[in-house]
């Protein structure tokens, strides 16, 4: 064992003093040279669809039926999941037995109209009796019994303008005792009966016609009565039409609304497509919002993810080499088809989509995958190797002198010269110490 380590010992101090003279010993000059270079961004990401969603739950349940597999078709409405419903089932059956009802009272024929209408015909009956009432009494009992007495009046006034005058032209003859004492006095007496009997007659028109007023007022009000009557009757019948309208559309509403969220328990496929994944089984609880599969659809593209310090370099249409880690031996040629706006902070990185163009065959989604994307190239570039160019885009001389120097396409391996320097130039790497 002590021989082992005295073996290994003497290997390590051999190598170390190696590499101490190899570290002593100056790296040679280089001189720009003419290569085509080709820049590229490096990117990672996966194969996808370029249709994905996840099937959730709308609603909480128990799963009762699971209709998908992991690589099956389904097509758009297909039934993928049903879920548990009591509670849900006993709603909708209480929403339709509401709007049933609903529709019960609001036809012509329900209790509640059928009140109403016999209310209104009774109603209308006793308006036509007291509109009969009210007309008879103003042209049969009103009417005759003034114009009755009216005309008494008349031919009492008649009588005693006639007895005035008779009495007058005895009041003369007595002076000359051309008529009896005997005489004179009865036609005085006719004459103050004549003027009381107008008056009482007048005192009675007077009467008959205050009490017949009030009666007519009387009838005319039970008259306006029935007619009022029969006006808010009718109103209510409107209304109480209009409300149980309205019931009709509440309730249906309701059972409209139950059927939604009995769709919520059902849940089918949004589009034509393939089971990506199923995450719950026959007998789990679903929640609210939590998957249940993922669905495919559409074309297998590559989705990738730039840096932020590379995001700008990249543009719609550039040349893309990917290779999958299922075949790492094999390049195929992609373009950037779509690049997405905004910084995703779930994956820290922008993202991108590459379209294949040209087959690829069994392409699997989910593949992980890498991307050289190029972002720019040049023929015959004047080039120096990248560990060549310093800080401040700068190259030593071989005088030790820095350089300052123009660049234009860079990548890992080399750095193009646009200016600065050209191919008779002499560069060196600073001494290691």
């Amino acid at each position: 064992m002590q021989t082992k380590i005295k073996k290994s010992l003497a290997l390590v101090a051999i190598l170390l003093s190696f590499a101490m003279m190899r570290c002593g010993k100056p790296n040679p000059p280089v001189n720009a040279e003419r290569k085509d270079i080709v820049e590229a961004v490096f990117a990672s990401g996966a194969i996808v669809y370029t249709n994905e969603y996840l099937v959730t739950a709308n609603t909480e349940g128990f799963i009762l039926q699971k209709n998908v597999k992991e690589g099956e078709l389904v097509k758009q409405g297909e039934l993928l999941f049903r879920l548990s419903n009591d509670i849900q089932n006993l709603q909708s059956v209480n929403a339709l037995i509401n709007y049933q009802e609903a529709v019960g009272n609001a036809e012509d024929n329900s209790p509640k109209i059928e009140l109403l209408k016999n209310q209104i015909v009774q109603a209308k009956q006793t308006l036509m009796l007291d509109k009969r009432n009210y007309e008879r009494y103003q042209e049969e009992i009103v009417t005759p019994k003034i114009q009755q007495i009216s005309s008494q009046l008349i031919q009492a006034r008649q009588a005693l303008e006639m007895d005035k005058k008779n009495y007058e032209r005895y009041e003369t003859l007595i002076k000359t005792q051309a008529v009896s004492k005997v005489e004179y006095d009865k036609v005085k007496l006719q004459y103050e009966n004549s003027l009381k009997n107008v008056e009482i007659i007048e005192k009675n028109l007077s009467e008959k016609q205050a009490a017949t007023a009030m009666d007519l007022d009387k009838v005319k009000v039970q008259y306006e009565n029935s007619q009022l009557n029969v006006a808010i009757l009718e109103k209510n019948l409107s209304d109480i039409k209009n409300t149980l309208s309205q019931n009709v559309k509440k309730t249906k509403n309701q059972v409209d609304i139950q059927k939604e969220y009995s769709g919520d328990y059902s849940i089918s496929s949004i589009m034509d497509g393939i089971v990506l994944s199923v995450f719950k089984e026959t007998g789990e609880l679903a929640k609210k919002g939590e998957p249940l599969s993922k669905i495919g659809a559409g074309t297998l593209i590559a989705r990738l993810f730039i840096s932020e310090e590379d995001i700008t370099k990249i543009q719609l249409g550039q040349k893309t080499e990917m290779q999958l880690n299922t075949d790492k031996s094999k390049v195929y040629p992609a373009t950037v088809s779509r690049i997405y706006p905004a910084f995703d902070t779930r994956e820290q990185a922008f993202v991108i989509e590459a379209t294949f163009t040209e087959i690829v065959p069994q392409l699997r989604p989910g593949t992980q995958t890498q991307a050289n994307i190029v972002t720019g190239e040049k023929k015959n570039a004047l080039i120096i190797p990248s560990k060549y160019l310093f800080a401040g885009d700068k190259v030593m001389l071989e005088n030790k002198k820095q350089q300052p120097v123009q660049v234009g396409i860079r990548n890992a391996a080399w750095i193009e010269i646009l200016g600065g320097i050209d191919e008779k130039t002499n560069l060196i790497l600073p001494e290691s110490k």
